[in-house]
């Protein structure tokens, strides 16, 4: 945001002998690009990757937004287990391409967003509570 203010300033400073309408035209081109830039997110799925979830967890995914701690019991296919382990997920068992775990629906957006990973399914049709969960320390 504070990079938006120097920016503006630059563009406004630049421009102030030009005229009203070029600083107004830069000024809108200007913020079309950070409205542009602010609609894609990491979290965010493209189709391919939504494809990956089990129709239930896209529901989730689509009903839940971003902020939920809620924690699912996932299993996963991949071909890479070190792909998950290098983007810190945690893992609860681990078979050859198979992969159980408890995740977050950011975990399992960021998981979806993996290119070895080619299939995301619930094991089960409602949340764990956090504090039920084995992972946690309560």
């Amino acid at each position: 945001m504070q990079r938006t203010g120097y920016v503006y300033r630059a563009v406004v400073t630049g421009l102030g002998g030009v005229g009203s309408f070029a600083t107004s035209v830069v000024l809108a081109l200007l913020v079309l690009s950070m409205i542009g830039a602010g609609c894609t997110s990491s979290d965010e799925l493209t189709e391919s990757q939504m494809q990956k979830l089990s129709p239930f967890l896209q529901q989730q995914i689509n009903a839940e937004g971003q902020g939920s701690d809620r924690i699912w019991p996932v299993t996963v296919k991949t071909a890479s287990v070190q792909d998950l382990r290098d983007a810190n997920l945690p893992l609860a068992t681990v078979t050859e391409g198979i992969v159980t775990a408890r995740w977050t629906m950011k975990q399992i957006r960021d998981a979806a967003q993996i290119s070895s990973v080619s299939a995301i399914s619930s094991t089960e049709n409602r949340p764990m509570s956090p504090s039920n969960s084995p992972d946690s320390s309560a």
